[in-house]
């Protein structure tokens, strides 16, 4: 079977920045494709030379993962251009096997042999409790957002491992809520705090119900409880295969529809698993009037932040093609891998 060089750039090309949310073909940030056999090298570039590690893996693993399920592809390699930690990236991108996620709780609570930990923790849950409250108190200073974020892949890996801990918030330093529910407005506040990070389309969103939302059991099954964090949803997507997912809401977005039930409540409203996980305050269906107005607002938003995030990202990429990569003007001895403090 003969592999066509224009079916890979189409897969390659339709990944999209997270962050600017355009796609590498729209952006002209696919170089070349190579291919033998059934193996294929995709090149490409970013805006930005200094590129978050986080987002230029993403995007190459993305790539992989696309080109892999053309018909015939039985490896695709991805290969970074103009990056300065252009090795450390790639070998991220193209490994086989998972990457570790719990080197920062590792570190922090200074559990060497997290499989040891595990196993005392099946045997004993307090103990993956009293790990969790470490890793929060090694975080100190770190506002109540970044702990949540921080912590889920820990609170994650115990539940899925048969540690039935608690997913409650850690302890951090309180933060003003990102937006006020005290009013339609903040219904449409909600959706938009709740469509960031999730990965969820409006539709999807609308049709969620509160009995969707929860934390998950060791099979990853979802259990309700609106209360949860990380707070888990479970919904079947808009497009594609119906068959039921599970993603998450951002911590700000969880803050934000706590706070929109608690109105429900205070006005009588009894919670119901089968009410709707996006309501007004007397637990009807959001409006037509305010889904046009969010999505107007999401679609603004999308747009505002992707034309500065381009902006900044190339001006800050011509910068360094102009000067030189950090460091490559420093005379004298070097006493510290930069790599460390990326």
């Amino acid at each position: 079977m003969t592999i066509d060089v224009q079916a890979v750039r189409a897969a390659a090309g339709s990944v999209r920045d997270p962050e600017i949310r355009r796609s590498l073909g729209e952006m002209g940030l696919l170089d070349e494709v190579q291919i033998e056999g059934r193996q294929v090298m995709v090149h490409f570039h970013l805006t930005s030379p200094l590129c978050p590690t986080k987002f230029a893996t993403s995007i190459g693993q993305d790539i992989r993962k696309r080109v892999e399920a053309i018909a015939g592809v039985t490896s695709c390699e991805v290969v970074l251009r103009d990056h300065f930690l252009r090795e450390k990236i790639q070998e991220r991108i193209n490994a086989r096997g998972p990457v570790a996620s719990l080197e920062r709780f590792r570190t922090m609570t200074g559990h060497s042999d997290l499989e040891a930990l595990l196993q005392q923790a099946i045997a004993e849950p307090a103990v993956a409790e009293q790990a969790l409250v470490a890793f929060a108190t090694a975080m100190a200073g770190y506002t109540e957002s970044q702990v949540s974020g921080l912590a889920m892949g820990a609170k994650i890996w115990f539940r899925l491992n048969g540690v039935a801990i608690p997913w409650r918030p850690l302890a951090g330093v309180a933060s003003p809520l990102a937006l006020s529910t005290t009013n339609e407005q903040g219904v449409e506040h909600v959706i938009l705090l709740a469509l960031i990070g999730s990965g969820l389309r409006l539709a999807e969103l609308l049709r969620l119900r509160l009995g969707d939302a929860g934390s998950l059991d060791s099979e990853g099954r979802l259990l309700p409880d609106i209360e949860a964090d990380p707070l888990a949803v479970q919904f079947t997507p808009h497009r594609g295969k119906h068959t039921q997912r599970i993603t998450f809401l951002a911590y700000q977005a969880r803050q934000a529809l706590l706070g929109s039930l608690e109105q429900s409540t205070a006005a009588g409203q009894p919670l119901d698993l089968a009410m709707p996980l996006i309501a007004q305050s007397d637990g009807s269906k959001v409006t037509s009037a305010s889904v046009k107005r969010a999505r107007s607002r999401s679609r603004s938003l999308i747009r505002a932040t992707s034309e500065t995030n381009v902006a900044l990202c190339r001006a800050t990429g011509d910068f360094f093609r102009e000067w030189g990569l950090p460091g490559s003007r420093f005379e004298g001895p070097e006493e510290f891998n930069i790599e460390e403090y990326i």
